[in-house]
């Protein structure tokens, strides 16, 4: 028995071969790649792994009244704060930003000044005491760099970098 099938697919190969048509089972090959050549490329892949305060003003504010409420609120003092990054990141801390802005959504800056003469608004609903606190935030990141060279090897690096974001939050108390 076992020698009619290797009969028949024998067979099947040789009059495959001589009427010019592949065999069934040999259109699960992959040619050959033609080069070993490909497009020197960086990749960087970002993840958020934290975001702290770095300056703020705070505070609470009562609302007794039935009437939603507007209170100006004057800064107390001045600060800033840049993107940094490690080296192995390999791009300007503008082209970091932009890509963390693209691919994660987020709206970091390269760098954020607050001003001491500065205000900012918070509204407060009917009836309600809230928590606020306005100013920069940190925000850190893991980046995976990979680069593909013209050989097609590719070498994977991590880097570390932050990203300054001004915010506001409004807790109700």
């Amino acid at each position: 028995m076992m020698k009619k099938a290797v009969a028949g697919v024998f067979a099947g190969v040789l009059l495959a071969g001589v009427l010019g048509a592949a065999p069934a089972f040999a259109a699960d090959v992959k040619p050959a790649p033609t080069s070993d050549f490909c497009e020197q490329v960086t990749n960087r892949y970002y993840e958020q792994i934290g975001w702290d305060w770095n300056s703020y003003d705070s505070g609470t504010i009562s609302n007794s009244s039935g009437a939603s409420i507007s209170r100006a609120i004057s800064r107390t003092k001045s600060a800033s704060l840049s993107a940094t990054a490690s080296a192995e990141i390999q791009v300007s801390a503008d082209v970091f930003v932009a890509e963390v802005q693209a691919k994660l959504g987020l709206s970091v800056t390269a760098s954020v000044t607050l001003s001491a003469t500065e205000t900012f608004t918070v509204n407060v609903p009917a009836w309600t005491t809230v928590s606020y606190r306005d100013g920069i935030i940190q925000r850190r990141f893991s980046v995976r760099v990979v680069h593909t060279y013209s050989n097609c090897q590719t070498s994977t690096t991590w880097a570390t970098a932050s990203a300054p974001e001004r915010f506001s939050e409004v807790r109700n108390a």
